[in-house]
């Protein structure tokens, strides 16, 4: 296998929230690991620029590294978990209010949430007001050595 499973389990637990790690500055992509194929493969449910979909632990992970961000701690929330995530199979993928991030947070806690998001949106902003900041003193200053 071409994935790297970083975690205290032996092998992917259904239900479970799991990312792969993506080097900055690209984000990292996150699903709930689903159940196993009939020969056994593991499989990821994860929320793609195709949509809401099925696919292997191996084709998730791209050969990144993947970690554990939450196991459920009983079967009934894993059935839950579960009932959620394929439930969404199919819904189409956006950015802003349905991406990967949004899909696990909803499937798990039941509010769409993107923390990845809001750090990329809140940076870009910073990064805004330093270049006009940036570009007004700069501006300022050559004016004033006229």
């Amino acid at each position: 296998m071409s994935y790297r499973l970083t975690t205290r389990h032996a092998g992917p637990v259904a239900g479970s929230v799991v990312k792969a790690r993506s080097p900055f500055p690209l984000p990292d992509h996150s699903g709930i690991v689903g159940m196993p194929l009939p020969d056994g493969t593991p499989t990821v449910v994860d929320n793609t620029l195709d949509g809401v979909q099925v696919r292997t632990f191996e084709q998730f992970a791209e050969g990144r590294a993947v970690e554990y961000v939450w196991v459920p701690d009983a079967v009934e929330q894993q059935a839950a978990v579960l009932d959620r995530a394929y439930s969404q199979l199919g819904q189409g993928y956006n950015l802003f209010s349905a991406n990967c991030e949004h899909f696990v947070t909803w499937v798990v806690i039941g509010a769409p949430e993107s923390p990845q998001l809001r750090a990329y949106v809140v940076g870009a902003g910073l990064l805004g007001v330093a270049l006009f900041a940036l570009r007004s003193f700069s501006g300022r200053r050559s004016k004033s050595s006229v």
